[in-house]
């Protein structure tokens, strides 16, 4: 589970394109110089500001059109949008092409960009944002590099590769003074999510409660706590802690947005099935927390949760095993229950 748009509300909708240069005739930056002396100095530099507040505002729109409709968002209307925003960053740099903010913005457009295509995945540009991330990380190494760090973990995650991914995270969490602790505590999560995808368990768990103790209890938006909540109770699952997965899987289920975290905008899992074992560890967490009458309805849903796991999961994953243990389990509940109650 990875909470990749955690940053990009902030990145898309705030981003104020910095054109700063040389010092004019007068001895100021070009940003405080006439419009005039500011294209003299340097041709295209206006042109390129209004392509990039264009594409701020067409990335603004997909955003809040995927955002306010969640359940049916309009994807090619959006992937349209953003095709527009790319296409003016392109033209952008072209005008002004050592200029980090453009470069950054493009690449996380790159980053989000999700264009539907009916019975197939959808088409993403996932190269193309590590190329421009990596292109920005060797020409402006100072410029955002915990936000770098971590869009480039998160896309390594969607390449498979928790190696990198690890990494990167890594990186992103050596630089603490760049980050809010909303920020920090997602990226703990992420990297804790990859070290159980690479089986390191008892790191992952260590990461999750860092995750948990960096975002608090008093934040406004309480979907990063959530979604730590439930990786740390998969970890502790994982890890051969039942009993304590369960009773952590409950704190999640009951707060802020409970099991809906796992399926909002921008939460993504690799590979697709590890939902499936987030959501049946939760159902039956309401199971054992429900009275007997009412607990048949959430040992249903469990058991729908894992016959989805099973028949999703690729070949050779290691967690197999145990959700075919857990499945067991649950018939077993229910065939406990009174036959009025199941």
């Amino acid at each position: 589970m990875r909470a990749g748009g955690t940053f990009l509300a902030g990145l898309v909708a705030g981003l104020l394109v910095s054109m700063a240069a040389a010092a004019s005739a007068q001895g100021r930056p070009i940003a405080e110089t006439s419009d005039f002396w500011r294209e003299v100095r340097q041709p295209g530099v206006s042109r390129a500001e209004v392509l990039i507040r264009h594409a701020r505002i067409l990335a603004g729109r997909a955003q809040r059109a995927l955002r306010e409709q969640p359940n049916n968002p309009p994807r090619h209307v959006a992937a349209a949008w953003y095709e527009g925003a790319i296409q003016r960053c392109r033209r952008a740099l072209e005008l002004t092409p050592n200029d980090p903010e453009a470069l950054f913005l493009l690449a996380v457009l790159y980053s989000v960009y999700e264009e539907p295509r009916p019975g197939r995945a959808p088409r993403r540009m996932v190269e193309e944002a590590i190329a421009a991330f990596e292109a920005l990380r060797r020409d402006h190494a100072d410029f955002r590099p915990a936000e770098v760090a971590s869009e480039l973990a998160i896309l390594h995650s969607r390449n498979h590769d928790d190696v990198r991914a690890v990494e990167e995270y890594e990186r992103a969490l050596r630089f603490p003074g760049n980050l809010s602790p909303e920020a920090a505590s997602t990226i703990s999560s992420n990297l804790a999510e990859s070290y159980m995808m690479l089986q390191r368990l008892p790191e992952a768990v260590r990461m999750y409660r860092r995750a948990i103790e960096l975002v608090g209890q008093d934040t406004a938006d309480l979907r990063p706590l959530v979604l730590a909540r439930f990786g740390l109770a998969v970890a502790l699952d994982r890890h051969g802690e039942h009993a304590e997965a369960l009773r952590e899987a409950e704190r999640a289920r009951t707060a802020g947005h409970g099991m809906d975290a796992l399926t909002s905008q921008g939460v993504f899992f690799q590979p697709d099935s590890e939902v499936h074992f987030y959501l049946a560890l939760g159902h039956m967490a309401a199971a054992a927390a429900a009275p007997e009458t009412e607990r048949a309805s959430a040992l249903w849903l469990a058991r729908a949760q894992w016959a989805d796991y099973l028949a999703l999961s690729p070949d050779g994953d290691p967690w197999r095993a145990l959700a075919e243990r857990h499945a067991a389990e649950v018939e077993a509940q229910l065939q406990a229950l009174p036959e009025e109650a199941r």
